[in-house]
């Protein structure tokens, strides 16, 4: 099932007492505030009410900019995936001959700016109904999986092993590096102390290292 994205801003007229600049900032603000309530509750329990008076902005932005809550909520999705796709573009990965390590570091730090994705991906993914699933899957997952396929592809790269199945490792990735963010909590429990920067990056060494053992041909990048 695939989710075309709600396009923005057909009804509705500018806001006469906003600049440009504002108008821009409130858009910005409405989208980082849907973030933040998507991430602590369900679709269902977030109003686009609550989502003004968290932003600060008159509520009648959301329909001028999003038509409504759920162009809102897929517009905050799109804007998700972006956000990776522009980390992974914008780092300096020029010395680095394995797409893993790029990648895995490009999930992490975006997931340890605002642990509340992971939460938010977890739960449409396997708590909430079918619709839900289907938007973060169209609009998240599947457009960060083809931008990662391509990445990869990079000819400095090392190759995959002949075996390997290029979309079964881009989950592999998006699991190993989702997974102690989500499980923050329940980690600290069991190690009995707080996780700190230093566990978090002994755990993405340990990701890339086994990542690149199980899925990298070795002999070929030699």
């Amino acid at each position: 099932m695939f989710i075309a994205p709600t396009e923005t801003r057909k009804p509705g007229r500018p806001l006469k007492s906003l600049n440009g600049d504002e108008k821009n900032q409130s858009r910005k603000a409405l989208l980082q505030a849907a973030r933040e309530l998507f991430a602590k509750s369900p679709y269902a329990k977030v109003s686009t009410r609550k989502i003004a008076e968290r932003a600060g902005v008159n509520p009648a932005l959301i329909r001028y900019y999003f038509i409504n809550k759920d162009g809102l909520y897929q517009q905050m999705l799109i804007g998700m995936a972006e956000e990776l796709q522009s980390h992974i573009l914008s780092s300096d990965w020029g010395k680095v001959s394995s797409p893993i390590e790029p990648i895995v570091r490009s999930y992490a730090a975006m997931f340890a700016k605002e642990p509340g994705i992971a939460k938010l991906i977890f739960r449409e993914l396997l708590l909430n109904d079918e619709g839900s699933r289907s938007k973060v899957i169209d609009l998240v997952i599947r457009p960060d999986k083809e931008f990662v396929l391509k990445f990869m592809q990079t000819p400095h790269f090392k190759p995959l092993k002949p075996s390997v199945n290029p979309v079964f490792l881009v989950l592999h990735i998006m699991g190993s590096t989702v997974l102690p963010y989500l499980m923050k909590e329940s980690i600290e429990e069991v190690e009995g102390e707080p996780l700190t920067y230093d566990h978090f990056e002994q755990m993405i060494q340990q990701s890339i290292q086994f990542i690149e053992t199980a899925f990298i041909d070795q002999e070929k990048s030699e």
